[in-house]
C-alpha cells in the first residue's frame, strides 16, 4: 500500500480528532461550523510547519494573480530569494497593466521585465511549495504531479481559516476594481501562510 503524504496524514488526524470530540459532546450535540473550520485550518498549518525556502505561485495565464502573489511575498519577505510564479496556460507575456497598477496603489513595486512562463513538471522538484490561486489551477497542478514529487501543493486561501475552500477570482475579464479585490485576497492568503508557518525561519525561508 502506498504511503500517505504528510499533509494527508495531518488532515486525517484532524478529522479523527473532530470525531473524538463529537463523541465527547454526545449524540445530542453537533459540532458547529467554526469548530470544524478550525480543525481544518490547524491541519493545513501543521502540514506546512517545516522549513520552506522556495515557493511557486500558479494561476492560469501568469499575468494577473500569480505574479501579484509573487510580488506581494517578495515585499513581505525580501530576504527570500527563490520565489516565482507560473501559469498552467501561459504564453510569455508581461504582467497585466491593471495588476501592476493595483500593486502600485498598495505600495508594492511591480517587478520590471516580468515575463509569464508555463508551469512545468520540473517545478515539482524546483520548489518546496506550489500555491494555486483557485480550484481549477489546483486540479491542473495535481493532475500533473508525478508520483513521489517533493513539492507540496496548496490553494492560497486555504491558509486563511475564514476563507477555506475559496478561490482568488480571475480579474482578467472584469473591471479594474477586480484587481484590487484579488490583491486584497492574495495579501490575506500570504499573510495567513506566513503566520501559519509558526516558528519556521522568516529570513531566507518561511
Amino acid at each position: 500500500m502506498p504511503g500517505r503524504s504528510p499533509e494527508r496524514t495531518t488532515l486525517l488526524a484532524a478529522s479523527s480528532h473532530e470525531q473524538r470530540q463529537a463523541g465527547r459532546l454526545g449524540s445530542g450535540q453537533a459540532l458547529g461550523p467554526e469548530y470544524k473550520l478550525s480543525c481544518v485550518a490547524r491541519a493545513v498549518n501543521a502540514a506546512w510547519r517545516t522549513e520552506v525556502t522556495s515557493i511557486l505561485f500558479v494561476c492560469l495565464g501568469n499575468i494577473c494573480r500569480s505574479p501579484t502573489a509573487e510580488m506581494v511575498l517578495r515585499a513581505r519577505l525580501p530576504d527570500m530569494k527563490n520565489v516565482a510564479s507560473a501559469g498552467t496556460s501561459a504564453v510569455g507575456g508581461p504582467i497585466d497593466a491593471r495588476a501592476a497598477a493595483a500593486l502600485e496603489r498598495a505600495g508594492i513595486k511591480p517587478v520590471k521585465r516580468f515575463r509569464s512562463r508555463q508551469f512545468e513538471t520540473a517545478d515539482f522538484e524546483r520548489y518546496d511549495l506550489i500555491v494555486a490561486m483557485d480550484g481549477n489551477n489546483l486540479a491542473d497542478i495535481l493532475e500533473r504531479r508525478p508520483v513521489g514529487a517533493r513539492a507540496r501543493v496548496q490553494r492560497l486561501l486555504d491558509f486563511v481559516p475564514e476563507l477555506q475552500g475559496r478561490d482568488v477570482p480571475d480579474p482578467y475579464y472584469g473591471p479594474a476594481a477586480g484587481f484590487d479585490n484579488a490583491l486584497r485576497l492574495i495579501e490575506q492568503g500570504i499573510d495567513g501562510m506566513i503566520a501559519g508557518m509558526g516558528d519556521a525561519p522568516k529570513r531566507g525561508g518561511l
